[in-house]
Order: structure tokens, then C-alpha cells, then sequence
């Protein structure tokens, strides 16, 4: 099983305060508001919530997937893959080397997702056994350019915290689900 350390996370507005007021309609969006680190609050939820739906990162990210394998890190590396910084290895002696980056490249899959490739005939570098960290992956994930229906459904969720602003049970599927929908990932 691979592992994610997060490295890097620059803080994004998908949705603005401004955006948020002005989507509830009986606030205005241009003043300050007593309740603006709560509605705060509900945006950056709402993006949570909408990442797990998706089962994928909005928000770009930078990490490091550690694996005992290529295959497995390279398999686990489950997001909207947008580069990839570095590719690591212990070799079978244990000393760090670096996989030169002619050997590896990204290849689209569809229109959000992409996928690690390499090179045709590369042979891959035997790794030191039972080592959790032996592949070491550098990727920056997240979407770019962001798809309008995620922000809108950011909206939406946002939205919807405010108006129920308590625990609510769930029947049918949401209209910000089904904005989702095409991008989630299982």
C-alpha cells in the first residue's frame, strides 16, 4: 500500500467570500459580515466534502507516494495527476538514486485524468526488498484549469451548510453531486 505525505499545499479560492455572499442573496457580498469566518468555514468544508466525493484532489497539491514498488506507487497514485517532479529509488543496497527523467512521462487517459507511462524497453531498477519507502514518487496533483461545475457545486454544498447549519439526513442525490458525478473516481 502506497503512502501520501502532502509537501506542499498553496491555499486556493475556488470560491471566493464574495462569491458566497452574493450566492446567498440577503448578504452583501462587498461589506464585511459578522458571520464571514463562518462562511468561510463552509467553503473550505464544502471543497472537503467535494474532494472526497471525487475521491480526488481539487486543490493543487504537491506529495511524495511512498511504495515497496514501482507498480505500487505508481498504481496508487490515484488523483488528476498534472506533473511529476521526481521519481526516487533505493537501489538494492539502499542508496537513494534518482530514475532520470527521460525514462517517464505522463500520458492523458481522458479529459481529467492522466497516468504515468515509461519509456518503451525501460527496464526498471530493482529496488531494496521490504522497504516501505524504497520508490518515492514527486508529483503535483489537482485540477488545472478548474471545471466550472466543481465550483459550482462548491457553491452549492457551501450553501447548503448555511441554510440547514445543523446535521440533516440525506434521501436522493444532490444537484452538486450530480455536477460530480463525471469526475468522481472509484
Amino acid at each position: 500500500m502506497a503512502f501520501y505525505i502532502e509537501l506542499e499545499h498553496a491555499p486556493s479560492e475556488i470560491v471566493t467570500l464574495q462569491e458566497f455572499k452574493a450566492q446567498l442573496k440577503e448578504v452583501e457580498p462587498t461589506l464585511s459580515h459578522p458571520e464571514d469566518a463562518l462562511f468561510q468555514g463552509y467553503v473550505d468544508a464544502a471543497v472537503e466534502e467535494c474532494e472526497g466525493y471525487i475521491n480526488r484532489a481539487i486543490i493543487v497539491r504537491k506529495y511524495k507516494v511512498l511504495g515497496k514498488s514501482f507498480s505500487e506507487v505508481i498504481k496508487n497514485s490515484l488523483h488528476t495527476l498534472q506533473t511529476i517532479d521526481s521519481i526516487e529509488y533505493k537501489d538494492v543496497s539502499g542508496n537513494l538514486q534518482t530514475l532520470e527523467a527521460a525514462a517517464y512521462s505522463i500520458e492523458r487517459v481522458d479529459k481529467f485524468e492522466n497516468k504515468v507511462v515509461f519509456r518503451e524497453n525501460f527496464k526498471l531498477p530493482e529496488v531494496q526488498a521490504y522497504t516501505p519507502d524504497a520508490v518515492q514518487l514527486f508529483i503535483t496533483i489537482g485540477f488545472e484549469p478548474l471545471p466550472k461545475k466543481i465550483k459550482q457545486a462548491v457553491l452549492l454544498k457551501a450553501v447548503a451548510m448555511d441554510q440547514m447549519r445543523g446535521d440533516y439526513v440525506k434521501n436522493k442525490t444532490t444537484a452538486s453531486e450530480r455536477l460530480l458525478q463525471s469526475l468522481k473516481k472509484y
